[in-house]
């Protein structure tokens, strides 16, 4: 037998093939390939070249199995099996192999100066002293902080943290009244939730201030919840929160659960504190948001050396500076929110491995719905996925480009305060792509002043799609139409030239741009569309 995505060959066939082609592990771009016509094992080939001009990802070659004799039963069931294992084995090597290589870079930072990440802190030294030991030294850092969003992902309710209207006295929601109470600084809502009895639950914590509000309250058996209420900051409206993510998958009365998943990036310091022996909670944490130990590491340690700021002490700083770190240390800080996992061993700190801490949710481990996870050619579709979708771009793999060679002031993550990130500024791309700037309308064959000459407008376009709202593709790539055609993929151009349908921006990209980068992601979406039909067309014959 063969596993679906190798198709069956005819009996007595001179040559067994299969031929894996192009099958692509989403991350990294890097194509598998098993082609050999006289080979029988597996290969790597990590030889990086370029082609036309552009980065070539490492292809392997293999997996060509000679047909055995019909009188050597033995043989032919012996050789079948083991058909079955290098199929099976293959794609699923790929893809593990594609995040061990973007685990596992140490020659990408050689022009940064390092090689390797630093020394993490001895575990002595691990402990966290909070936010409010910070400003004493850099208080000018700390106030920018503190009026930003990342200080302010979860926050006690108040009357200065509670965005929603309530003084609309009830909202009805997917057929269920909820009535909003206010008394000055306290606020309840009150419904079936979370059992079909109706009881009022006080706001404890609002979640959120840019594009959503969600509102928490806190069970008796410790279960933080969110309630079914939310806020749109930007229509101004309540809708449920189910709207957006129904994380457990239940179909009746479900409940988000705040502490058992999503705390770990709305505070910091935390622990969980279940207790499996009662089902219950005892959740702590530091500091609400993200604190500075969040990206820069446990201060313990930095706080006791400059404890006397007129001869601090010749210990280390032992104080994590992201930019200092390789690209893909760097790049993971972010990557503890910024992208969609599992943890798998808590503890993380920054300047430590991701992987040694987290589980990314890829293309094939996530569920069946309308709302999935990714687009068919695997770059992300859903919010806080950034990093997953940045560890794709050629900007990282590349050019050894980080979270902050862009978002160069992470204390202040607010996008729309910070004009080096407007729309219009092209400035950030030229650091690295000067003569396709300087030459503008050459590549963007669009006018200099206009839309189409902003260097995001085409290759981050606002693709990723949820809290009500769309938000800039982090893969960086380039426009391809023909995925809008076959798959309904958004592209850039159809973005911005609503008028026009995708075919009419084919023909123009084809006209532009012959046999341009864009295939590549046209032929990934074809195999991954095709293999979530099991379709064993996904694989070249």
């Amino acid at each position: 037998f063969s596993p679906p995505w190798c198709k069956a060959p005819k009996p007595r066939q001179g040559a067994r093939r299969c031929n894996l082609q192009t099958k692509q592990a989403f991350l990294t771009g890097y194509e598998y390939r098993y082609a050999s016509p006289k080979s029988d094992t597996m290969q790597r080939d990590s030889t990086v070249g370029t082609d036309a001009g552009q980065p070539r990802r490492p292809t392997a070659d293999s997996c060509v199995l000679d047909s055995p004799s019909p009188a050597r039963s033995v043989s032919r069931m012996r050789n079948r099996i083991v058909r079955w294992i290098v199929c099976l084995a293959g794609p699923l090597a790929a893809w593990v192999a594609a995040f061990a290589t973007v685990a596992a870079r140490p020659n990408l930072d050689q022009a940064a100066g390092t090689t390797t990440a630093p020394p993490l802190p001895s575990p002595q030294d691990q402990t966290f002293v909070g936010a409010a030991r910070c400003p004493t030294c850099h208080e000018g850092m700390h106030r920018k902080w503190s009026g930003a969003r990342h200080s302010k992902m979860l926050q006690p309710a108040s009357a200065a943290t509670v965005l929603g209207d309530f003084s609309k006295g009830s909202v009805t929601l997917r057929g269920v009244r909820f009535a909003l109470e206010r008394d000055a600084d306290r606020f309840v809502i009150r419904g079936a939730f979370p059992t079909d009895r109706e009881q009022s639950l006080a706001v404890d914590y609002t979640l959120g201030t840019r594009r959503v509000q969600h509102y928490l309250s806190t069970l008796p058996d410790g279960r933080i919840v969110v309630l079914p209420p939310t806020w749109d900051v930007v229509r101004g409206e309540w809708f449920h929160n189910l709207d957006i993510v129904n994380p457990d998958e239940a179909t009746h009365n479900p409940v988000q659960v705040w502490n058992s998943n999503c705390f770990g990036c709305h505070v910091s310091a935390e622990a969980k504190g279940f207790d499996p022996s009662t089902s219950s909670y005892k959740t702590t944490w530091t500091d609400f948001g993200t604190n500075c130990e969040r990206c820069h590491g446990p201060g313990a340690a930095h706080v006791a050396r400059y404890a006397d700021t007129a001869a601090p002490s010749a210990a280390p700083s032992a104080i994590v500076v992201p930019p200092r770190l390789t690209a893909e240390r760097a790049t993971m800080v972010c990557a503890q929110c910024h992208s969609l996992r599992d943890l798998t061993v808590p503890g993380f700190i920054a300047g430590a491995d991701y992987f040694d801490h987290f589980a990314p949710v890829l293309e094939y481990g996530q569920k069946s719905d309308k709302d999935p996870a990714y687009w068919a050619d695997g770059r992300p579709r859903r919010f806080s996925n950034d990093a997953i979708g940045f560890w794709q771009s050629a900007c990282y793999l590349t050019g050894n480009a980080t979270c902050t060679t862009c978002h160069t002031d992470p204390h202040e993550p607010d996008v729309d305060r910070n004009p080096q990130l407007g729309v219009a500024n092209n400035g950030l791309c030229a650091k690295c792509h000067a003569p396709i700037v300087k030459d503008l309308t050459r590549h963007t064959r669009h006018a200099p002043e206009s839309a189409g000459s902003a260097c995001i407008a085409c290759h981050m376009p606002r693709t990723v799609i949820s809290l009500r709202a769309r938000m800039p593709d982090h893969t960086i790539s380039v426009p391809a139409p023909e995925n809008t055609v076959r798959h309904g993929i958004p592209n850039a151009c159809s973005e911005c030239h609503q008028d026009r349908d995708a075919a009419w921006a084919v023909k123009t990209l084809e006209k532009w741009f012959p046999n341009g980068r864009r295939q590549r992601l046209v032929a990934r979406a074809d195999a991954f569309s095709a293999a979530r039909r099991r379709d064993v067309t996904a694989i070249d014959p």
